[in-house]
């Protein structure tokens, strides 16, 4: 049989009654406390895979088919990682509440826009229209304000609502109407060769990827 650990969050083994008070004290009072399960908790799991089944994955298919040529990066915050694997992208961040969505296009004096995407607005507002009281919601917020002081635009936004409105295609439309930034006047970095870096024909040409439908077939 095996345990699910929440102290610890991995599965561990079961103590048989043959082993010594020494070999059970691997293990913490926390996790002798949980109850033994054959799985560990799912709900979390089924709601993080909701929100990326159903705002991630369209939005992303619908401004790749909109911008072919648009440069943009959808974050993996909506999906379920094991953690082991949580805790390798954890050390690849400065601290937590990085957005979902950016966009690489500077516009209207933005230098990008950045969106964290929601289920539902529910989900992170309260009925008068203020933040929850949420720790992960507080870094989030506290994160888009810094990068508004930075030069970016940033958002909360939701998919499709229930009266239809997508709310996040609705915030992306209005930016990218927005007028181009002029290209940057510096020079570069000194020392570095900028003819590597000039766009060739040949390497401009946007993939080919699959229609959603087909996609998600595949």
């Amino acid at each position: 049989m095996m345990a699910y650990n929440h102290y610890r969050r991995h599965y561990i083994k079961r103590p048989t009654k043959k082993e010594s008070a020494a070999a059970l004290e691997l293990f913490s009072p926390d996790a002798l406390g949980q109850t033994v399960t054959d799985d560990p908790p799912k709900k979390k799991a089924k709601r993080l895979d909701l929100e990326f089944d159903t705002v991630h994955v369209p939005l992303t298919w619908w401004i790749a088919d909109r911008w072919p040529d648009l440069i943009f990066r959808s974050d993996l915050g909506g999906v379920y990682l094991a953690h082991s694997v949580s805790s390798k992208a954890d050390r690849l961040l400065n601290e937590k509440g990085y957005p979902d969505l950016f966009i690489a296009s500077g516009r209207g004096g933005y230098n990008g826009l950045y969106l964290e995407l929601k289920f539902e607005r529910s989900s992170y507002l309260k009925l008068d229209g203020q933040l929850r009281k949420n720790e992960h919601l507080t870094q989030q917020l506290n994160y888009m304000v810094r990068l508004r002081a930075a030069g970016y635009c940033a958002y909360f936004a939701t998919g499709m609502s229930a009266d239809g409105i997508n709310e996040a295609e609705q915030i992306i439309t209005w930016y990218m109407s927005l007028p181009p930034n002029p290209l940057p006047t510096a020079g570069g970095f000194p020392g570095k060769d900028e003819s590597l870096y000039v766009a060739k024909e040949e390497d401009t040409a946007t993939p080919e990827r699959l229609p959603f439908d087909d996609w998600l077939k595949s």
